[in-house]
């Protein structure tokens, strides 16, 4: 019964190069095809994710900015003690400072003993700054900033992290504080193969705080600062994608070269095998 098991095992011998193998198979063959089953199906697949999967190809490039430009910034921040009646947002073009509180695109709301703001706003593309301001010197700004973005969001996950660099970061248990975060801002263009581009932007943060003490410091209000300033570089990801001959040839090329390792090494145990059991023979 076990001999009947192995013979009809031995049919699904792929690799009957021996003598001996042409007709009937062997034990080690069917092993050896079992591999290269698995390697096919793996390369396969690897294959047709690589052509369904597209690719960037990414490029840097010097560019200058227009500054009748704009772009949309996207910001919601939370603040842990602060009421949202004491809390104001600004704007600045980097010359003149402006009031943006209770305008479209900026909104209040009471959250939790503290108040949560959330602002969508469009910037010059200028080095400037926008504010969230107290509204006397005893605000707490304690915070916790959930997202700020500029531009359009993407999905692309090579600067997922870069485009929202400020995303979770949370200050508590601070004293009486002015925070300034620096902001440098990069752009980046994503071009289809067919046209269209979408630039979301990239950045990069510091964060300084400023103690507030009583008839020391300058500062008569508390505020949370987001100065940017630009990167004259664009970093440039044009869509490439691998065509069906691309494909076709690969993975032809990948199986062809399986095949023929694991028939070099089927061989090499068929020939050690039968020369072991030649030597063992002479000596009994």
């Amino acid at each position: 019964e076990y001999k009947s098991y192995l013979s009809m095992l031995a049919r699904f011998d792929c690799l009957r190069r021996t003598p001996d193998a042409v007709v009937r198979g062997t034990p080690t063959g069917v092993a050896f095809s079992a591999v290269a089953i698995v390697g096919f199906i793996l390369i396969l697949s690897s294959q047709c994710s690589i052509w369904l999967t597209p690719r960037y190809e990414r490029s840097v490039q010097v560019k200058r900015y227009a500054d009748d430009n704009t772009i949309n910034v996207k910001l919601r921040i939370n603040f842990m003690k602060a009421s949202c009646r004491n809390l104001l947002f600004y704007m600045q073009d980097g010359s003149s400072l402006q009031a943006r509180d209770v305008v479209d695109g900026v909104s209040k709301v009471p959250s939790g003993g503290g108040c949560e703001m959330k602002a969508d706003v469009n910037v010059k593309k200028t080095n400037a700054a926008f504010y969230i301001r107290s509204t006397d010197n005893q605000t707490n700004m304690e915070h916790a900033i959930h997202y700020l973005t500029f531009g359009p969001q993407i999905a692309f996950t090579e600067i997922q992290k870069s485009y929202n660099a400020l995303r979770n970061t949370r200050l508590r248990n601070i004293e009486n504080t002015t925070h300034d975060y620096n902001i440098k801002l990069l752009q980046t263009s994503f071009s289809g193969e067919k046209g269209g581009t979408i630039t979301p932007y990239q950045y990069t943060f510091t964060y300084h705080p400023h103690i507030y003490r009583e008839g020391i410091s300058r500062y008569h209000y508390h505020y949370i600062r987001f100065r940017y300033n630009w990167s004259p570089l664009t970093v440039e990801y044009k869509k490439k994608s691998s065509s069906f001959y691309d494909l076709i040839t690969n993975s032809i090329a990948y199986c062809g070269a399986l095949y023929t390792t694991l028939q070099v090494l089927h061989r090499a145990c068929v020939g050690g095998a039968r020369l072991v059991k030649e030597q063992l023979g002479k000596k009994l």
